[in-house]
């Protein structure tokens, strides 16, 4: 099996000085492992790779909590920011608006510029994927989510939390993308970027 921490990505000689370089080579080398460990045999690998664009919101209550939302994939799952796939003629904007009042019940979100950028290639319920992903920052305030019926075909009640900080760093579970409890709090600490940062898988 494929493996290949930190410290050994450094003693390859495949160490980059750039650390934005080499995070996203780490984080390529993660999903590598990640594909060595998948079993194909429910993939129709024959199928075309779906491409969508889509839109996400890192979205802050007033106690600086992070809204997320789980996603199950078989007995896999990991938490990422609420959004979804932008429909013809949206704007960036108004998809962002739309998912989060579809997925979390909101219509009262304040919708700041793009902060990240991401794109990942995967396989999704035996079907590959090839998404683009534009994430901004919003502020609201703290809310029951109140997901539609539509969406709660693809979460539950339990799929759908807020969390501090501190949560988020202490947690053992999956979040796309993989350094997201670092990001969040770079967004705290430091505030948002002045333009996009590419942020891996």
């Amino acid at each position: 099996m494929l493996r290949l921490d930190e410290d050994e990505f450094a003693a390859s000689g495949l160490a980059l000085t750039d650390p934005v370089a080499a995070t996203r080579a780490l984080d390529a080398l993660a999903e590598l492992e990640r594909l060595a460990r998948t079993d194909f045999a429910g993939v129709d690998l024959q199928a075309p790779v779906a491409s969508r664009q889509a839109v996400r919101v890192l979205l802050f209550d007033e106690a600086d909590r992070v809204l997320l939302v789980r996603f199950w994939d078989g007995d896999r799952s990991w938490w990422c920011t609420p959004g979804g796939g932008i429909e013809p003629g949206e704007t960036d904007e108004a998809a962002a608006l739309r998912e989060i009042r579809e997925e979390l019940g909101s219509e009262s979100i304040e919708l700041f510029p793009c902060i990240w950028t991401r794109r990942h290639l995967g396989t999704f319920r035996g079907r590959p994927f090839d998404q683009s992903e534009r994430i901004y920052l919003g502020r609201v305030a703290a809310f029951e989510p109140r997901p539609t019926p539509m969406a709660l075909r693809e979460h539950g009640p339990d799929d759908l939390r807020w969390w501090t900080l501190d949560e988020l760093s202490d947690a053992s579970d999956d979040f796309a993308p993989r350094r997201l409890p670092t990001l969040a709090r770079d967004i705290v600490q430091a505030g948002a970027p002045e333009r996009p940062i590419d942020v891996g898988i």
